[in-house]
């Protein structure tokens, strides 16, 4: 099992203004997390992973699993062909989170391209069945992977995915210039987003 910064975030302490960079490849039959591989309390804030990665049995680009704490303000871009691949029977993967239980995850963003024929992926998070997602956004090249692949519990409010509707009868957003001012007015740090062609990123 892997995580990018740390294996597990425990304890009340802050990962804050991380980042890992699209040098190279990840590969592995373990779980992985872009961040950090489990957050069970504590925060994950102003974090990026911008790496690809294959192959995995669970996946999230900021954390693989989140059984409490608060993610928020963070972005994850893999925007390579096939950013991720879950192949394993009933793996989770997702942009942000792959499987979520408790906690929150604020304001972040994920573009990403992901791929199974075996497990539940979606652009943000593959699996929630508790905790709450808030004005958090998923965006795919070609549009149509969905926000979540499976829900059997927890809370989305105020979340979109691009041109496509995650649930039936909630809006949709066409270009980052949508969502830039929503993103900048619930940051919680002196950070900003700006747009990099036309998407949402967080400004160095």
């Amino acid at each position: 099992n892997w995580g990018g910064i740390a294996y597990t975030q425990d304890t009340v302490a802050t990962i804050s203004n991380c980042r890992v960079a699209p040098s190279g490849t990840i590969s592995t039959t373990n779980s992985c997390g872009g961040i950090v591989n489990t957050i069970s309390n504590g925060i994950v804030d102003y974090c990026t992973n911008e790496a690809r990665t294959l192959y995995t049995k669970d996946f999230g680009g900021i954390a693989c699993y989140q059984n409490g704490g608060t993610i928020k303000n963070c972005y994850c871009n893999m925007q390579s062909e096939q950013a991720f691949i879950v192949n394993v029977a009933g793996g989770f993967g997702g942009g942000l989170v792959g499987k979520m239980t408790a906690g929150t995850l604020h304001n972040s963003f994920a573009r990403c391209q992901v791929s199974t024929t075996v497990g539940y992926v979606g652009i943000v998070v593959g699996s929630i069945s508790g905790g709450t997602i808030s004005n958090s956004y998923g965006w795919q090249d070609p549009s149509g992977q969905k926000f979540f692949a499976q829900k059997t519990g927890g809370t989305i409010s105020n979340c979109h995915n691009y041109k496509m509707d995650i649930t039936t009868g909630v809006g949709r957003f066409s270009d980052g210039a949508d969502i830039i001012s929503s993103l900048n007015s619930n940051r919680s740090g002196a950070r900003e987003w700006v747009l990099n062609s036309g998407q949402p990123i967080l400004k160095n």
